[in-house]
């Protein structure tokens, strides 16, 4: 898994007759070509539609990718690809950065995420993240934050299938307990969600908005809409367009579009749900390009989140969701590359490595509590501790609330401490492996940072037999 990603940057332009003009730029130098879409050919058509449909086996999304790697690189594009790969030292990736203009709906709309290099396979699962870069006049910077990033989770029970909104959002919020238990998320849970109720919420500054519901086109195909509800639980439609307003500015850093069809881009340039949220001065947004069967969407969002929560790239945060895909399913489906990165962001860096406040965790970390805070919903979970349960029946003194209180807090430095050697423990154990695979050609840096966090975890150990003693 890597920290650190060099752009290979393509910039397809619009069409000269049936081709279009490209640029690459990358580690490995420059190159211009013509890009000839595979999709006039049948055998492109019938994969597609396979695809569509979810019908696929290894063969046929290797046959596809190998059809897209096959129109991009060749010549001196394939050449400057090689190099550039040759060039990664350790603990460094490649970054698939793909520029479309917006108006070029055939491009955008090309599954690119499955494309693999006939021998090595699908690069999105390699070593070669897929983004698709919509850059802006407007820079994004990196957020300095603390643990837990927040997290809206929201729903809306809307045609053509509210029940599989219900058990979608059960699924992705059960997924999501492991890394709100370690603390390095918290979550807040809306399941109607309606314009006013997320306007509303968009106050609370929340880092991250996961939305769970159905997405599409009106009649004539060219405008994105996101389904809500509204204030009698009936559908209201937003436009990609006011969404993007709504999001102006906010504090979100990411965007999950957890809804059919929504990462599917419209004629109009700007007028797709995920391009327009990009817009809005979101820095990042992962839309899915098809529905996505359940158990992949569980996959996908515990490992997306906790590495996330880690302080890595999106790159790598949706890499190792799609892993974790391919891992639960299998190769032959394509729910892995169902996933589809925009980012505005040059650097894939969402967040600085977040860590634990100094004197500020969960007391759900140390009681084994869920910290899950639910609004206008049914689901059954509680973020009271076991402690303060028993303070509640038992009648306890005032004396007992204030010895209670200060153990409390110690319980909660403690946790705090156990998270962040946690966390470093798990980098630390990441760098090694790194050290392992290149032996003595590793990367120096690497050597630094193992001896950096191996004296850090030494620190913390210490810290906490002092304050368990």
């Amino acid at each position: 898994m890597f920290n650190s990603y060099h752009d290979f940057e393509i910039s397809i332009q619009p069409p000269n007759g049936d081709v279009f003009p490209y640029f690459i730029q990358a580690p490995g130098g420059e190159a211009r070509g013509e890009l000839c879409l595979p999709t006039d050919t049948s055998i492109y058509q019938e994969l597609e539609q396979r695809l569509g449909q979810l019908d696929t086996d290894e063969e046929a999304l290797l046959q596809l990718g190998t059809l897209l790697f096959e129109a991009l690189f060749q010549g001196k594009s394939g050449e400057v690809l090689s190099i550039s790969q040759g060039r990664m030292q350790a603990g460094e990736g490649l970054r698939f950065k793909l520029s479309i203009a917006a108006e070029e709906r055939v491009v955008a709309a090309l599954p690119w995420e499955f494309i693999a290099d006939p021998v090595r396979g699908p690069l999105a699962l390699l070593d070669m993240p897929i983004v698709r870069y919509l850059p802006l006049a407007l820079p994004t910077s990196t957020l300095k934050t603390t643990l837990p990033l927040k997290v809206l989770l929201t729903g809306a029970h809307t045609p053509p299938n509210p029940a599989a909104v219900t058990s979608e959002l059960r699924a992705v919020q059960e997924t999501l307990e492991s890394v709100t238990q370690r603390g390095l998320v918290q979550v807040d849970v809306e399941e109607h969600l309606t314009p006013r109720t997320l306007q509303a919420l968009l106050r609370q500054d929340f880092h991250i908005w996961h939305f769970v519901g159905h997405g599409g086109f009106d009649q004539t195909g060219r405008n994105a809409r996101l389904s809500l509800e509204d204030d009698d639980g009936d559908v209201q439609r937003v436009s990609a367009m006011q969404l993007g307003i709504m999001l102006n500015r906010s504090s979100l850093r990411l965007v999950v579009l957890n809804a059919c069809e929504s990462a599917r881009l419209s004629v109009e340039p700007f007028r797709s749900l995920a391009p327009a949220l990009i817009r809005g001065q979101v820095p990042a947004v992962v839309a899915m390009q098809f529905s996505v069967p359940q158990e992949s969407t569980r996959a996908f969002a515990a490992e997306f989140y906790r590495t996330l929560a880690e302080g890595f790239p999106i790159d790598a945060c949706v890499t190792e969701g799609r892993k974790a895909i391919m891992n639960e399913i299998g190769l032959g489906r394509p729910d892995w590359g169902i996933p589809v990165v925009y980012t505005r962001a040059t650097d894939g860096k969402l967040f600085e490595t977040p860590t634990p406040p100094p004197s500020e965790s969960n007391a759900a970390r140390g009681s084994g509590g869920v910290s899950i805070n639910i609004q206008n919903s049914q689901l059954d979970h509680s973020s009271m501790t076991v402690s303060e349960v028993g303070n509640i029946v038992k009648g306890n003194s005032t004396s007992d609330v204030n010895s209670d209180v200060d153990n409390e807090e110690l319980d909660k430095e403690i946790a705090a401490l156990k998270t962040q050697i946690s966390l470093k423990k798990r980098r630390l154990r990441a760098l090694q492996n790194q050290q392992a695979i290149y032996g003595i050609s590793t990367d120096p840096s690497i050597l630094i940072q193992i001896e950096d966090l191996e004296k850090e975890i030494i620190q913390l150990r210490e810290e906490l037999c002092d304050l368990s003693a």
